[in-house]
């Protein structure tokens, strides 16, 4: 009987997978805006990097709808303090769909 709950807690965890991804202004800017002529390429891997470490963070908190971890951009970007805080959270709003906010630790929440 306790597989039951279990396999289903893991169904409910599976979908977590296929929300969409949101960033705040705040965290798009801290993580990936980078100079223009930055290439093109370097900006898909933050992105790929950031949201790959959200997604492990939400694998490692399977039951938790707010997660805080740090991503440390120091190799992508060659500057040894490139570590940023940030907060993820998954925000089911009503009647839409849920979808993973990731925002920087202390920024004061938006109208998501």
């Amino acid at each position: 009987m306790t597989s039951l709950p279990r396999f289903a807690s893991g169904l409910f965890q599976l979908r977590r997978f296929a929300y969409p991804v949101v960033l705040s202004s705040a965290a798009w800017n801290r993580a990936l805006h980078q100079d223009p002529t930055y290439p093109l390429d370097a900006f898909g891997k933050r992105l790929a990097f950031l949201v790959q470490a959200a997604y492990q963070e939400l694998m490692n908190h399977p039951d938790e709808t707010r997660v805080r971890f740090t991503l440390d951009l120091s190799l992508m970007s060659h500057d040894p303090e490139a570590c940023i805080a940030l907060e993820l959270s998954v925000v089911t709003p009503g009647c839409e769909p849920p979808y993973l906010h990731i925002a920087l630790q202390g920024e004061r929440p938006s109208t998501h």
